[in-house]
């Protein structure tokens, strides 16, 4: 054999452990991930749900959709607001309960002038 064939040989055989290097790698890197997803879900996900998973949050900002935590503050944030404006509107309907005996006064008032 002569120096070329020998150095060829070499290469071949240093492509191969290589090509067996690699193939193991990713084989013993997709099992991981795959029970990595396994121990997440309790399944094998759909790559539906790993769609959503990744792309969820950008879609609720590009759709404008609410969140349940956001639901939560607003309801909260409303609550106070509706309680507010019905203290307003309790002292607004005793003013004029108020307002309206003071008229019905003023126009006995006004009728008994008249009359004279």
């Amino acid at each position: 054999m002569d120096p070329v064939s020998i150095i060829l040989w070499i290469l071949v055989l240093l492509l191969v452990i290589v090509l067996i290097y690699v193939i193991v790698r990713v084989i013993r890197e997709t099992r991981g991930r795959r029970r990595a997803l396994v121990d997440k879900y309790g399944h094998l996900p759909s790559h539906t749900e790993l769609y959503f998973e990744e792309y969820f949050p950008k879609l609720i900002s590009e759709w404008d959709l609410v969140t349940i935590p956001k639901l939560e503050r607003w309801k909260k944030g409303i609550q106070g607001k509706l309680k507010s404006i019905g203290g307003e509107i309790n002292e607004i309907t005793n003013y004029r309960t108020d307002i309206d005996t003071r008229l019905d006064n003023l126009e006995k008032e006004v009728g008994k002038l008249e009359k004279k």
